[in-house]
C-alpha cells in the first residue's frame, strides 16, 4: 500500500472500512492551526498507484469491505476523471463496498457542478464525507485562512443535501479565542442549523510547534481561550442545538470527550460537563493540550 507521509489521517467513525489513498498533502495547507501537511506538496496520487492499492485491498485477509474511505486531506478535490475511474476500480475489484467518503473542503464541493456531484451521488460516493467547517464567524474563518465563509458552508451543502450526499462538518473549539466563545457557539449553531449533517465532529484547538497560529499568539494578534472556557464552550455547543443532532466529540485531543444524540442524551452530557467545569484544574489542562501531538 502507498501511504505517504508515515500517517493517513479518517475520522473515528471510519476505522473499519478500507483506506485508500488518492491525493498526498493538501490542495489549500493554508489554515494557521494546522501543521499536518506544512512542507509537503500537494499532489494526486499515480494512477498505476491507485490501481495497484485497489487491487491489494481486494486480496487482503479481511476482506470483503463494504465501505472505503479515500484518503489526502481533502480527498474530493481530484477532478471529476479521476474520481469516476478510481471508483469504477474500487467497485470493479470490491464489489462488497456500497459507500465511498472522504475529506472534503467547502471548495472542493463548490468546484464540483451540480450534474457532478449528481453523477457521485449514484456513484455511492461521496457518502458521509468529512468537511472541515469549523465555524459560523466569518472573522474567526477568515483570520485561520480557512477559504470559506460561513454563507459558503450553508450553500454547498445545500447542494450536497439537493444532490443526495451525505456529510459530516467538523467544529473547532477555540477557533475564535479567548472571551468570544459564547458569540461563536451562537453563531455556528445557526449557520449548522441551516445544513443538515450526519454529524458534528468536535475537535479542541491546539497550539502546534511550527503552525503559523503560534505567531499569531507571540505577537498577541490571537489570544487563545483558557482550556477551562473550551469546556464552557463544549456545555453550550451541547445545550443549544435545537436540531437533532449526533456530536462525536471523543477525538483524542478533547479534554473531556463523549458521543452524544441530541437532543436525547442532552441532559446526560451537560450533567457529564458541569461536572468536569467544576474539578477543571487550568494547570492540569494546559499541560494535557501541550502534549498533544495528533496533527
Amino acid at each position: 500500500m502507498h501511504y505517504s507521509d508515515g500517517a493517513c489521517w479518517r475520522p473515528l467513525f471510519e476505522q473499519a472500512g478500507a483506506m485508500l489513498q488518492v491525493t498526498r498533502g493538501c490542495s489549500h495547507n493554508q489554515c494557521k492551526f494546522c501543521t499536518m501537511f506544512k512542507g509537503i506538496m500537494f499532489s494526486l496520487s499515480p494512477e498505476d498507484e491507485v490501481r495497484a492499492d485497489v487491487a491489494e485491498l481486494a486480496v487482503l485477509p479481511r476482506g470483503g469491505f463494504d465501505r472505503a474511505f479515500l484518503t489526502g486531506d481533502n480527498a474530493f478535490c481530484p477532478p471529476m476523471r479521476r474520481l469516476r475511474e478510481t471508483i469504477e476500480d474500487i467497485r470493479a475489484t470490491m464489489p462488497g463496498v456500497c459507500t465511498i467518503g472522504c475529506f472534503a473542503r467547502i471548495e472542493d464541493v463548490a468546484r464540483k457542478s451540480d450534474d457532478e456531484l449528481r453523477e457521485l451521488s449514484r456513484f455511492g460516493a461521496s457518502d458521509d464525507i468529512s468537511i472541515g467547517a469549523e465555524s459560523g464567524i466569518d472573522e474567526a474563518l477568515s483570520f485561520m485562512r480557512k477559504g470559506h465563509t460561513a454563507a459558503d458552508i450553508v450553500e454547498q451543502c445545500e447542494r450536497l443535501d439537493k444532490a443526495d450526499i451525505t456529510y459530516d462538518l467538523f467544529y473547532l473549539a477555540g477557533i475564535v479565542g479567548a472571551g468570544r466563545y459564547e458569540e461563536n457557539v451562537q453563531a455556528t449553531v445557526r449557520v449548522f442549523g441551516k445544513t443538515n449533517p450526519e454529524r458534528i465532529m468536535i475537535h479542541m484547538l491546539t497550539l502546534f510547534p511550527g503552525a503559523p497560529l503560534q505567531e499569531d499568539v507571540e505577537s498577541g494578534a490571537f489570544v487563545p481561550s483558557s482550556e477551562t472556557d473550551v469546556l464552557r464552550e463544549l456545555r453550550l455547543l451541547v445545550e443549544l442545538p435545537r436540531n437533532e443532532t449526533y456530536l462525536l466529540g471523543a477525538h483524542i485531543g478533547n479534554a473531556a470527550p463523549f458521543n452524544a444524540f441530541i437532543p436525547q442524551q442532552r441532559k446526560r452530557v451537560l450533567e457529564y460537563l458541569d461536572a468536569k467545569i467544576a474539578d477543571a484544574d487550568e494547570a492540569q489542562l494546559v499541560y494535557f493540550r501541550s502534549h498533544q501531538r495528533f496533527m
